[in-house]
């Protein structure tokens, strides 16, 4: 009984070592990742239309294996906010080429500046279709945010400006005109002063800040404004950030003016050149 109870360990052990053998062989084995086309790293990004004809955004595709020929990948691109190819952007084909012994090329997108009037924004979504490359099950889609960009030169608010004030987001009295003259700047901030706020004779500094292409802010501190005929000095300072744009000549501020007795409220003007 002891040789057959001994024999069956045995073999129970032999079908054991036998099964753990084949596991470890089993998982040495190398699996061949399929061979398919994706957008590499991110799924969006930004592009800052400048006015210059060399302006692009490159969208990274790549391949997941290498080949010692050129392969195409074909994508499609739509646009939720209706951007149109030849208006507000140019692309050389629908398709793109990896060429051989690499993994990544590129989608030159090239945005057309004129095509972006006032503050227009826009969405492009590049998806991957069929082709030499099947598109993956993962990041095969890309968007695009585009606007434009202009550079920033201080000296280019220097002129008559109409100007429009709002309280609690309706018109507060007709527009008119202000004096906007260059401050100083340094790297992606400067300023300028505003003369005629509210009719008043004396220059109100606003700062510009143009660090975030996407958005350049303004911001007024606490300064001296007028003094009241009854309740003396009056004082003026910004409210959260407002916005100046360098392509249409344009400045926003939200400002309050009070003095020791209490605020006269706070106010939205849009200046435009």
């Amino acid at each position: 009984m002891r040789f057959r109870i001994n024999s069956l360990k045995s073999a129970i052990a032999l079908a054991v070592a036998t099964q753990v053998i084949a596991g470890c062989e089993k998982s040495n084995q190398v699996a061949i990742p399929p061979e398919i086309a994706t957008f590499a790293a991110r799924s969006s990004g930004s592009y800052y239309v400048q006015d210059d004809p060399s302006s692009v955004y490159k969208i990274t595709v790549g391949a997941t294996t290498k080949s010692n020929q050129d392969r195409t990948v074909t994508f499609n691109v739509s646009s939720p906010s209706g951007a149109t190819e030849g208006v507000q952007y140019e692309l050389a084909s629908n398709t793109v080429t990896i060429p051989a012994g690499e993994v990544t090329a590129t989608i030159d997108v090239k945005g057309i500046f004129s095509g972006f009037p006032g503050s227009r924004k826009d969405t492009l979504v590049f998806s991957l279709a069929s082709g030499h490359l099947n598109p993956g099950e993962f990041n095969n889609t890309f968007s695009l945010y585009m606007q434009k960009y202009c550079d920033v030169d201080i000296n280019m608010f220097d002129d008559v400006y109409d100007i429009q004030d709002y309280y609690q987001g309706q018109p507060d009295g007709d527009a008119y005109q202000v004096l906007v003259t260059p401050g100083t700047s340094s790297g992606t901030t400067g300023s300028v002063n505003i003369t005629g706020l509210w009719a008043v004779n004396i220059p109100v500094k606003v700062d510009l800040d143009w660090t975030d292409p996407a958005g350049f802010s303004t911001s007024i501190a606490e300064q001296n404004f007028f003094v009241h005929p009854t309740y003396g000095q009056s004082k003026i300072k910004g409210i959260g950030k407002g916005t100046f744009s360098s392509c249409d000549n344009e400045i926003v501020i939200t400002y309050e003016v009070y003095v020791d007795a209490g605020s006269f409220g706070v106010y939205t003007s849009v200046i435009k050149l």
